[in-house]
């Protein structure tokens, strides 16, 4: 038996409260998974797969056409065998976005939420972190008439650097892409590849990938399915992965 919780998690709770077999019935205990690497997607609504059951519109009412198990960043990690972990909330930012706090302050946290608890993050350890942020700080920032935000390079490169810290034998792939934004708002995308740079310059451990596919409203699993097929691709021809037993 599988539990998979299919929406992000500020939108409800599980709870797995048991299961009932028939009085002759026996448990079994399942052997453990064999897992080849462990990774972990960082990101917002794109990673979280919002919306990507739904049809031409986007919605938000009810969460039942939000499902993360479709979602490129799980169906990444089930092209390696790999135990998967998602850090993601619809409409957070890097300096601003839609939702009234920022990636720093939520991606150690046991919630999306800055008074969340810290999260024990020496419970699990990714062998690759990917980061797939930006495009809410385009988006907010467009839709509201102000400038895309001047610090986004410095704290980009903060919350990077935070990550490594967390994780210092990870491989971190610095991910852009899926939506507009990330696809061809030139502010995002020199603020990037500017963070992109002083990382890639400093870290030799931190790499990145440009999705050529996207989409004008919330990747559907079409997209998902299409933004999966180029990464795993690219990620198969990486060192960290290449060189990984059985993953050849």
């Amino acid at each position: 038996m599988l539990l998979f919780k299919r929406s992000e998690a500020a939108a409800g709770f599980a709870r797995f409260r048991g299961i009932e077999i028939a009085p002759a019935a026996e448990v079994a205990t399942p052997a453990a998974p064999c897992y080849r690497l462990a990774m972990e997607f960082i990101g917002d609504s794109i990673t979280v797969g919002a919306c990507n059951e739904d049809g031409a519109a986007d919605q938000w009412e009810s969460r039942r056409t939000h499902n993360n198990a479709l979602s490129y960043g799980a169906l990444t990690a089930a092209a390696f065998a790999a135990d998967y972990r998602n850090i993601a909330a619809s409409g957070m930012g890097i300096v601003v976005g839609w939702v009234p706090f920022h990636a720093a302050e939520a991606w150690d946290r046991v919630y999306p939420d800055p008074k969340s608890p810290k999260a024990d993050l020496s419970a699990w350890t990714p062998d690759v972190v990917f980061v797939n942020l930006g495009e809410n700080d385009d988006s907010f920032t467009h839709a509201k008439g102000l400038p895309f935000p001047a610090t986004f390079s410095a704290e980009y490169v903060s919350l990077v650097r935070s990550i490594r810290l967390a994780h210092p034998a990870a491989s971190i792939v610095l991910l852009r892409g899926g939506m507009y934004g990330g696809a061809k708002s030139p502010a995002l995308r020199q603020a990037w590849e500017a963070a992109v740079a002083e990382l890639e310059g400093t870290d030799p451990r931190i790499t990145h990938f440009v999705f050529q596919h996207w989409s004008s409203n919330h990747p559907r699993v079409s997209d998902d399915r299409a933004m999966a097929d180029e990464l795993i691709p690219w990620l198969n021809l990486q060192s960290f992965i290449a060189t990984r037993p059985g993953l050849q």
